[in-house]
């Protein structure tokens, strides 16, 4: 039985023992560590309630499938959780067939796939960071494709950026895919890892599965392709690997596509021409929204509830005396982080 601890759903230490065990079976080098990256930024702790984290998929090497001259797919499925003061813990999923790993066999693919996918996105980091990543080979059957495809559409509508939505699909999600790698001698673990992060740092990290007293780690790094390369420039070929990122912001980018957020502006922009309800009811539900969001770090909160306050606070006496028109505006004009 090849299946992750939170395919099934609340994990016992038994249960992360064996699937430890598992990993330590078919990965004897060091499970995961930081790579040095030729012109990568100097790591940085990550601090909780300043920044946002965000973790990236950058490359991955399958060297062979174990399913001889089978057809297979490829699958990476990523689970990453992290503390939250309001829903405790967040939780995102990502599963997720490279085009290039679809229906191919052992020789009709070199192994290598570059693509960012990105696995968590700009989040709040109040703690407790856990990655747990794995790269599969599933054998292919007629029911292959379009369940993957059905769980790579679920995970999409998932994110991995804003955690309520994305907990609407925790349960479907887990279940889909304890169905799909608990698939016995028809899913392989190519290469995975069960990583806590208590002082997590910025930086590049690679996982592979190789005897230590044949390879090195310390001495590997990234070529321009983000291929794995040894301290002579070499192409490591005989292994797989995956590689990830981990990287920070002290600002979120689509702060105003934030749905709860979102959705209490709209509210109200309706209510601008009833400045009592404006002010009894609408802003401080805005604000309460601002405040309640886990999807903002406590002065981005503060800093936007001020800024729709000192906004409201220009038009509000016109319209009481009902001598302003109702004009309203985007959430984005706000402009939360200047110009």
């Amino acid at each position: 039985m090849c299946a992750w601890p939170w395919a099934w759903g609340e994990a016992t230490k038994e249960k992360l023992a064996a699937v430890d065990a598992m990993v330590r079976e078919q990965a004897e080098t060091p499970i995961s560590q930081p790579l040095v990256v030729p012109n990568e930024d100097a790591s940085h702790p990550v601090l909780p309630n300043e920044h946002y984290v965000s973790v990236w998929l950058r490359s991955m090497r399958i060297t062979h499938t174990r399913f001889g001259t089978d057809k297979y797919y490829g699958c990476v499925h990523s689970f990453i959780s992290l503390l939250d003061m309001r829903q405790g813990t967040a939780e995102f999923h990502v599963i997720s067939t490279p085009e290039k790993l679809r229906n191919v066999d052992a020789q009709s693919t070199d192994g290598v796939v570059t693509q960012d996918i990105p696995l968590l996105k700009s989040v709040p980091y109040r703690g407790d960071l856990r990655v747990q990543l794995g790269l599969f080979s599933i054998k292919a059957g007629d029911l292959t494709a379009p369940y993957l495809n059905m769980l790579d559409d679920l995970s999409g509508a998932a994110g991995v950026g804003f955690v309520r939505q994305a907990l609407q699909f925790v349960n479907p999600i887990k279940n889909g895919i304890n169905l799909l790698l608990g698939g016995g001698k028809d899913v392989k673990l190519d290469v995975g890892v069960n990583k806590g992060f208590p002082k997590p740092e910025t930086g590049t990290f690679i996982v592979m599965r190789a005897p230590s007293d044949k390879i090195d780690v310390d001495k590997l790094t990234l070529n321009k392709n983000l291929e794995v390369v040894d301290d002579a420039g070499k192409l490591v070929k005989e292994y797989p690997y995956l590689i990830f990122s981990v990287a920070t912001s002290d600002k979120r980018d689509n702060w105003f596509e934030i749905p709860e957020i979102k959705k209490a502006h709209e509210d109200l922009m309706a209510a601008l021409d009833r400045p009592t309800v404006v002010e009894k009811e609408a802003y401080p539900a805005f604000r309460y929204a601002c405040f309640r969001s886990p999807d903002l770090i406590d002065k981005d909160a503060e800093a936007l509830a001020k800024q729709q306050g000192e906004r409201l606070a220009k038009i509000l006496p016109a319209q009481r005396t009902g001598g302003g028109k109702k004009q309203g505006w985007e959430l984005k004009d706000l402009n939360l982080y200047g110009a």
